[in-house]
């Protein structure tokens, strides 16, 4: 009996022992947890934090992180939402130890940035952003190692319906990540129907934009009221799902609090059969407790998935 115990105890040993292995060789594979083991000496990760793009005469700030080794590498332009509190940096740093090179840049009129905060602008600024990427040293000069012909975008919120917006418009984007996407298009039906009811603008909504745009806020606007004109002014083409076709030229990836959010999108996309992921994860609209799995996902998604071999 005592030989059967010592031979089932050894085996049990062995069996923690392989999986705690196997644990190690996970994690050393994860970029959202594990640094690279080596920096590149001539090489190394680093941030260029100085950078800017004119777009019409205004200078939108932002910033560079470059990955370990020489590249060229492809790249993914983040996208922040309204008005950009939670920025998702850290995804960013995951993404770059997963090899990408990773640009994150503010709106004009947001954050320091020159101009005029709207949606209108942010628009534009997110082109003019895809176009600084794509041929700022042509991925041929060590101080920007990307690769122009293989380019994403990472977009949260407000930053998902523009990133799903460039998707539509543009034919050079390997791929778009949306994070529980603000459906600018939906919102403008909502403030129509509140304002045929008051019969003036929505107080909830006027409370919003003060917040938002007021004196010192992280929006300057070129006049009070004017995010709220202009939403409900929203033509057909600010809904995703009225561009399902143009938006499933690239591959899709949905995550969202909760099914409803992207159903008819999703829907509307696969139509078209388009390479469209989805998810419905249980967090709130920041994804407080899955910061860590967001990366993960979003390392795994744009390695795998984003069609970069195009």
């Amino acid at each position: 009996m005592k030989k059967r115990s010592a031979v089932f105890c050894v085996a049990m040993a062995s069996a923690y022992l392989w999986s705690i292995a196997i644990s190690e060789v996970a994690l050393a594979d994860d970029t959202a947890i594990v640094d690279p083991e080596v920096a590149d000496p001539e090489y190394p990760p680093s941030m260029v934090p100085v950078t800017s793009f004119e777009v019409q005469g205004d200078r939108a700030n932002g910033y560079w992180l470059y990955p370990n080794g020489p590249g060229p590498f492809p790249a993914v332009i983040f996208l922040h939402g309204f008005p950009g509190y939670e920025q998702n940096r850290d995804t960013a740093q995951a993404l770059r130890r997963a090899g990408f090179v990773t640009f994150f840049f503010h709106y004009r009129g947001s954050w320091g940035s020159g101009g005029n905060f709207s949606l209108a602008g942010a628009r534009q600024d997110v082109d003019a952003a895809i176009e600084y990427v794509k041929s700022f040293c042509g991925g041929k000069c060590k101080d920007a190692p990307v690769d122009s012909d293989r380019i994403a975008l990472f977009g949260h919120s407000m930053g998902g319906w523009l990133g799903l917006m460039a998707a539509a418009d543009r034919d050079d984007l390997s791929c778009v990540m949306a994070l529980d996407f603000w459906d600018v298009g939906q919102s403008a039906v909502l403030l129509k129907e509140s304002l045929a009811e008051t019969g003036k603008h929505h107080p909830l909504w006027l409370a919003e934009e003060n917040l938002l745009s007021s004196k010192g806020a992280p929006l300057r606007t070129a006049a009070s009221g004017v995010l709220l004109d202009e939403i409900v002014a929203m033509s057909d083409d600010a809904y995703p799902v009225n561009r399902a076709g143009d938006i499933a030229k690239a591959p899709v990836f949905l995550i969202s609090t909760n099914d409803a959010s992207h159903a008819d999108l999703l829907a509307a996309l696969k139509e078209f059969d388009a390479p469209v992921r989805a998810e419905a994860w249980d967090t709130n609209h920041s994804f407080d407790n899955k910061r860590v799995a967001l990366s993960s996902a979003a390392s795994d998604w744009f390695t795998n998935s984003c069609g970069f071999d195009r």
